[in-house]
């Protein structure tokens, strides 16, 4: 929980009728509060089930449960008191009220996706895209990366990536693409290499969870946007984000 509050700028004040973007106030972090106690016997990944974003593209070959989480005061609120009441820390709605009201005016989303290399945040490719309007992020900063095993279909690993860099892409992660390449060619010319190409094989993989930041002031609070998440290896995800639909 101290990472999230550390790295999270996602804190808004806004006055509106969408209702993620409903007024902080003593009674609506109160409220936050509640349910964030009452989940006190869950993960905190259960308890941000409603404002979590699955992959609606899942291209990804390298990818398992990639999604996104919607920050909203409300949810944050609510894990803050969930973590405090599970350490028996005391809840207080002044400091809750106070905490909410040092960021304004900001889209704080958490991003999990994975890819066969470490994706440094100057690499990823993110942005919002809302009717014709295109929105780049301000700041992308890399929270956490775990390399895990991902069991992979042959057939999989072989085929080619549908995702095309650009140039100045390819200058950069030439290097990346070409230990890619090699760790591939590894897997299949391992000892069970004789086998069928639709047999499985065991592949490192990263697991990786970023905290992107957009200006809310530029995006239309009453429409549906889509965030879209690239890197060379892992192609492109997109993620549906409804405001209106989350407290």
């Amino acid at each position: 929980m101290g990472k999230i509050l550390l790295f999270l700028a996602g804190f808004f004040y806004f006055m509106g009728t969408v209702q993620a973007m409903m007024p902080i106030t003593a009674e609506t972090v109160q409220a936050a509060q509640q349910y964030g106690v009452s989940q006190k016997n869950v993960s905190t990944e259960e308890l941000l089930t409603r404002w979590t974003v699955a992959d609606r593209k899942q291209t990804n070959k390298f990818g398992s449960r990639e999604r996104i989480v919607v920050y909203t005061p409300y949810v944050v609120a609510a894990v803050d008191a969930q973590s405090k009441t599970v350490n028996g820390q005391k809840v207080n709605v002044d400091s809750g009220l106070t905490l909410a009201k040092e960021y304004n005016d900001i889209l704080a989303l958490g991003v999990i996706i994975d890819s066969s290399f470490q994706v440094e945040p100057k690499y990823l490719k993110a942005y919002i895209t809302q009717g014709r309007q295109v929105l780049m992020p301000y700041n992308v900063t890399l929270d956490k990366a775990v390399m895990r095993d991902l069991k992979v279909n042959r057939r999989t690993l072989m085929a080619s990536d549908k995702f095309q860099p650009s140039m100045q892409e390819k200058t950069d992660l030439y290097k990346d693409k070409l230990e890619l390449d090699k760790k591939t060619q590894e897997v299949l010319q391992d000892g069970s290499s004789a086998n069928s190409p639709s047999d499985q094989v065991i592949i490192k993989i990263w697991n990786m969870q970023y905290f992107i930041y957009f200006d809310l002031a530029k995006l239309d609070l009453t429409k549906s946007m889509i965030l879209t998440i690239s890197d060379q290896a892992g192609g492109v995800r997109e993620f549906e984000i409804n405001l209106g639909t989350m407290n």
